[in-house]
This record gives structure tokens, C-alpha cells and sequence, in this order.
């Protein structure tokens, strides 16, 4: 049987990145995202202006998802481009 590549997303794996997508909250980091440089935590709060337990609920469930990366220095988030892709073309 054939080893998945990392980005590679089966049909399991697009039914739970829809359902995050179908969050707005979850959708609105991304699309900070996908202007294409990293955002910290700090500006996601402020530019979406949530509480910052709301705001790494949902930066964890999109890190665990595979859909964005953690920068270690500076400590900063940017979107997962490939596995977005990939997403967007199968919704």
C-alpha cells in the first residue's frame, strides 16, 4: 500500500477541513493568512478582535488540521499553501 505523502489530503481529511472552513472564525485567520506573510497571535487578536483563549482554540485546531505552520523566531503563524490548495479546489 501506498505511504501518503505529507500534504497529501484523502476524502476524511477534506470532510474535516470543511468543517473548519465552514467556521467563520476559522476563515477569517486564514484569510489574514493568505495575504502570504506571517501574523502573529498578538495581530490576529487585535485585527479580528477576539479574546486570546477564542482566538488559540481556533490557531490549534487549524495547526492540528495541517492548515497553518508555526514559525519558531520570530514566533509567528503562516498558512500551509500546498494543503490550502488543495482545499480550496475540492470545495
Amino acid at each position: 500500500m501506498k505511504e501518503p505523502e505529507a500534504n497529501e489530503v484523502n476524502r476524511k481529511d477534506i470532510t474535516n477541513l470543511k468543517e473548519l472552513m465552514n467556521d467563520p472564525i476559522n476563515k477569517a485567520i486564514l484569510d489574514l493568512m493568505s495575504v502570504g506573510e506571517p501574523i502573529s497571535t498578538g495581530d490576529i487578536i487585535k485585527k479580528l478582535k477576539m479574546s486570546p483563549n477564542t482566538c488559540l482554540k481556533h490557531i490549534l485546531e487549524l495547526k492540528q488540521a495541517g492548515l497553518i505552520d508555526k514559525n519558531i523566531n520570530p514566533p509567528d503563524y503562516n498558512i500551509n499553501e500546498e494543503k490550502y490548495v488543495i482545499l480550496k479546489e475540492q470545495m
